[in-house]
């Protein structure tokens, strides 16, 4: 939700739109995952949140409480999937909602010893055990394993050996083993492609190289300008396409240094996008988006496929070496003279 945000007041920016104000989301203490995305982002672009379902839809009006002889309404009836205590996760719902109705610390127990006592925001964010977590509602669990320590978190990897950085604090060394609580309110999928433009929406396509720009634009049913063949922007929209990430991470902030060059698409509002691209000090490409708040990790190769004029126009292909000066013939000594007889 924070991208969609920050995405809506890049194409304000550009258009010359009024301002977006407020944001709606739902927020309760069971939907809690916008403090993790979306206020932070209207905070940075000075907009108010007006939250809808403070009650978690009348799990937190104090109705739901374990015991209850009645849990009958006409919500659920309307929407019984969401109310169905059969389902564990409508379940665990209930008994985090009986567990916040009155309190502003809570004592998380199993089978009378007590397993962890706090704010329910602090044990909702960092549970102790997976027993606290559960108590709480809803979760997966990935069993991890400390591969590298960072400033701001840690990199976990899967059994599965996917690697993931997650933020947060703690006494975490290398070679810890742990378990990864996954919400489904906290999740967000994100394309591994560096520009997932909707190419039927597309108008246009620059290259940016310090000041000089390459750009081609729609003509028609097709593309053309910048100078280049037909063949060139077809090989253009190949490699575009190909642009694959290897691994895709929350951009907290902007790479240092000026980027090698910049691409940026225009169309709709599915197919703008800029993407700066900086060179990795061992190899590789760092591509930043800063609307998404995203960046995205590329081999050193990911751009070999462009077409050469392409290429030349960003540096990405060495100045062709001087031709080699022609070489001249050893000079032979002068005759000498014939010796007279």
């Amino acid at each position: 939700m924070g991208c969609e945000v920050a995405v809506g007041e890049q194409h304000r920016d550009r258009r010359g739109h009024g301002r977006f104000r407020t944001e709606q989301p739902p927020y309760s203490l069971l939907t809690r995952a916008i403090e993790y995305d979306l206020l932070p982002t209207c905070l940075r672009h000075g907009m108010g949140v007006m939250a809808y379902s403070p009650l978690a839809g009348g799990w937190l009006s104090g109705r739901w409480r374990l015991g209850a002889d009645d849990l009958t309404s006409r919500r659920a009836a309307m929407l019984p999937q969401r109310y169905d205590l059969s389902l564990p996760g409508n379940q665990r719902k209930l008994e985090a909602a009986d567990a916040l109705a009155l309190s502003d610390r809570l004592a998380v127990m199993d089978g009378g010893d007590v397993l962890q006592v706090g704010d329910p925001g602090e044990l909702y964010r960092r549970p102790s055990s997976r027993s606290v977590a559960d108590a709480l509602g809803p979760a997966n669990f990935l069993a991890v394993r400390v591969v590298e320590v960072r400033e701001l978190g840690v990199v976990v990897e899967t059994e599965a050996g996917h690697q993931v950085p997650v933020a947060g604090i703690g006494s975490f060394r290398k070679g810890s083993l742990g378990l990864m609580v996954l919400r489904p309110e906290t999740l967000s999928l994100v394309s591994r492609r560096v520009l997932p433009y909707n190419a039927q929406d597309l108008t246009s396509v620059v290259w940016r190289r310090g000041r000089q720009a390459l750009e081609v634009r729609r003509q028609g049913p097709g593309f053309t300008g910048g100078g280049l063949s037909d063949g060139d922007i077809s090989g253009m929209f190949s490699a575009i396409n190909l642009l694959d990430a290897d691994r895709v991470e929350p951009l907290s902030a902007a790479p240092a240094g000026a980027p090698a060059f910049e691409i940026q698409t225009d169309g709709a509002a599915d197919a703008k996008f800029l993407v700066r691209m900086y060179r990795e000090p061992k190899g590789g490409w760092l591509a930043a988006d800063p609307a998404l708040a995203l960046r995205y990790r590329l081999t050193a190769t990911a751009f070999d496929g462009l077409p050469g004029p392409i290429k030349t126009f960003l540096g990405l292909t060495p100045p062709p070496a001087p031709a080699p000066k022609p070489q001249q013939a050893p000079k032979r000594p002068p005759k000498s003279p014939p010796k007279p007889k």
